[in-house]
């Protein structure tokens, strides 16, 4: 496979220092801070083993910005797009191109303010049409410095956090979107046959376990029977799945925090986006 599960989620904030607060209440040990060279942006990351969470926000509006005032403006904070992990970007960008589905390559760095010193990370990245993954802003992402982003203490989390199970997605029509990611799995060389399609929703394996959850209004209404309507008005990513080793444990700590808990049926623990600036957090366990 030329893919394997997510490398990161990318939640955009209109006031980074304020977000970090925020999952830092939430129970998330961030890594330092990390500007990108060359953009006029920064951001924090909550280090998994295997994934992360990426937490952006603009720090120098002079500098190019990639669009994502713009992103900001019209869709506000929270959950923006994700990265697919890879380790040969090039092989990725190949693949899609034989589908007709590649657009671009990239090189991406930041300078991560360490104690110890700033260290230089970098990255290759593959990006799809807007065709190959229709409803979702995404790359594929290969590290070429990874192990300068996991150190032990960045990857020990208050709240028992371990990785990303899925991320969630509202979508019109989920339906019409079956034929294009089967199109996209078999150009990556991934298996398709768990792929599950139903009324007003979809759900598309996307490697190591890890799942695309793309609903209707209706239906995720359905399922987040707390959230504010307001929230399944905004098209795109909603809900990033966390998975921790004790959700028991989870809910303790979120309760001595203080931290709204939204009921909701099954093993599960969801924060709203009013407690997590504009994303849906929700906790569970494999």
């Amino acid at each position: 496979m030329l893919s394997s599960g997510f490398d990161h989620t990318l939640a955009i904030s209109s006031d980074l220092e304020a977000t970090a607060g925020t999952y830092r209440r939430l129970g998330f040990t961030l890594t330092p801070l990390g500007r990108h060279v060359g953009w006029g942006t920064a951001n924090y990351c909550v280090m998994f083993p295997e994934d992360y969470l990426e937490l952006l926000g603009i720090v120098d509006p002079s500098q190019p910005l990639n669009g994502f005032d713009q992103k900001l403006e019209g869709r506000g904070p929270g959950l923006l797009g994700l990265a697919f992990a890879t380790h040969d970007a090039q092989r990725v960008f190949e693949g899609l191109g034989q589908g007709g589905l590649a657009d671009r390559q990239a090189e991406l760095s930041r300078l991560l303010e360490h104690p110890d010193g700033t260290r230089d990370v970098s990255f290759r990245l593959a990006y799809g049409t807007t065709d190959a993954t229709p409803g979702l802003s995404c790359f594929w992402c290969q590290h070429l410095s990874r192990d300068l982003i996991r150190e032990a203490d960045w990857l020990e989390h208050p709240n028992g956090a371990y990785g990303i199970e899925g991320v969630t997605l509202l979508h019109p029509d989920p339906a019409s979107l079956e034929v294009p990611y089967r199109r996209l799995l078999a150009t990556l060389n991934m298996p398709d046959n768990e792929m599950l399609a139903g009324q007003g929703r979809l759900d598309v394996p996307v490697g190591d376990g890890c799942w695309l959850r793309f609903l209707s209004p209706d239906r995720a209404a359905r399922r987040y029977r707390g959230l504010d309507p307001k929230w399944l008005d905004r098209e795109g990513p909603l809900v990033t799945t966390i998975l921790v080793s004790d959700l028991s444990e989870t809910e303790r700590y979120l309760s001595a925090q203080g931290i709204a808990i939204i009921p909701e049926q099954g093993l599960r623990l969801v924060v709203g986006p009013d407690d997590a600036d504009g994303t849906v957090i929700e906790f569970a366990m494999s």
